[in-house]
């Protein structure tokens, strides 16, 4: 809830960026420091706004944020994905993000008897570029 985001938001090594559009928020990315990685914990836009930049400005930020916030870079920057939002996929991957493992059940299904839908681990190290990797 609002409390909990708060809170999140307040630790000295955590972030928050809010994309703004005709004068409200049309997306926001969540980051954390945690010695010596980094995690990037949620990405969201506004439907009607994807597919327009917001995503790729809030993870560029996210990630200048964390690269130079601090005196020691992380080691590594993570975050995790539904392997079924391939537009997010691809968003992350265009940063040099590439799968690291599986979580099988890591997101909840209440509809399911079988447990969760899996998600994809992915890392970036930075200053390492992967084969065939775009400028963002």
């Amino acid at each position: 809830g609002g409390a909990g985001l708060k809170a999140f938001v307040l630790q000295r090594t955590n972030g928050l960026l809010v994309a703004e559009a005709q004068r409200r928020s049309v997306g926001y990315c969540l980051f954390a420091r945690i010695a010596p990685s980094a995690f990037i914990t949620k990405v969201a836009v506004a439907s009607v706004f994807r597919g327009r930049g917001v995503g790729s400005a809030l993870v560029a930020r996210a990630l200048q944020e964390l690269l130079t916030g601090s005196r020691r870079p992380p080691a590594e920057i993570l975050l995790h994905v539904d392997p079924q939002r391939t537009g997010a996929r691809r968003l992350y991957e265009k940063f040099g993000f590439r799968e690291r493992e599986r979580l099988p059940g890591y997101y909840p299904d209440h509809e399911s008897p079988f447990g969760g839908r899996d998600a994809l681990l992915m890392c970036l190290v930075p200053g390492i570029r992967s084969p065939g990797e775009r400028s963002p």
